[in-house]
């Protein structure tokens, strides 16, 4: 048994003992309850006989009998309960003598233990503060998002910028890039309509199989650097419906 199984067996033990501690409460009250009642019951009975009330004395013996059947069965249960006590206590005393053996006691026990809490508070605390990091760029990435989940008025420089084309073309310059693509402005504006001019492009002039995935890109990584993103979280790409003005 190492120090860490030694602190796990000594929080089970506390917790067991604050069991115990609350069940000698429970039936020492319990007791203390039903011997006020007993008699109670057995002053009323005394009233009853002074009175000669038989009926009273008959209904009050019965009283008397179900709470001496309670007091009984609770004597019983705090018999078992003590049994139960008294193997805890030879449980700890054994404990005590193998915290013994490795040169410790149980105050230094209690100490590794709250040392233990105090770091896995702090453990959780640091990982509240990774999980606010990044649901703070979450919120950005939201916001960038929202901005582009209406038309945008996007110019072909913006989106074909010297860095994008860099990324994923041959190109820098983007009048270059389109001239040597031999796409025309209306066919650019309304590259559905030309899937096949279009993709033709994509496949052989950048690293996208199609013109459509090559344009989101565009969009996508302008609307998130404008909010300080510079890589696109894969999961931004999934799904995102791009509409462009007339």
């Amino acid at each position: 048994m190492n120090t860490e199984e030694l602190m796990d067996k000594y929080e089970e033990l506390m917790e067991e003992e604050k069991t115990i501690d609350k069940g000698n409460k429970v039936f020492d009250e319990s007791i203390y309850q039903l011997g006020k009642l007993q008699k109670s019951q057995m002053e009323r009975f005394n009233n009853a006989k002074e009175l000669n009330d038989l009926e009273g004395m008959k209904t009050v013996h019965e009283e008397l009998l179900e709470t001496g059947d309670l007091i009984k069965e609770s004597s019983k249960n705090f018999d078992e309960f003590a049994v139960y006590a008294k193997g805890f206590k030879q449980r700890m005393h054994e404990f005590v003598k193998i915290v013994e053996e490795y040169g410790l006691t149980l105050d230094d026990l209690r100490i590794l233990i709250n040392e233990r809490k105090y770091s896995s508070e702090e453990s959780i605390f640091d990982l509240q503060k990774e999980l606010d990091i990044f649901q703070n760029k979450l919120d950005v990435v939201e916001s960038a998002l929202d901005g582009m989940r209406d038309v945008q008025g996007y110019t072909v420089a913006d989106l074909f910028n010297p860095g994008f084309l860099k990324k994923h073309t041959n190109y820098t310059d983007c009048d270059e890039f389109l001239e040597d693509s031999g796409i025309t402005p209306d066919q650019l504006l309304n590259y559905q309509k030309y899937p096949e001019i279009a993709n033709k492009i994509a496949k052989e002039m950048t690293d996208f199989d199609n013109f459509d995935d090559f344009v989101k890109e565009a969009v996508l990584e302008y609307n998130l650097k404008n909010h300080g993103i510079n890589e696109i979280p894969d999961f931004v790409r999934e799904g995102t419906d791009l509409k462009f003005k007339k």
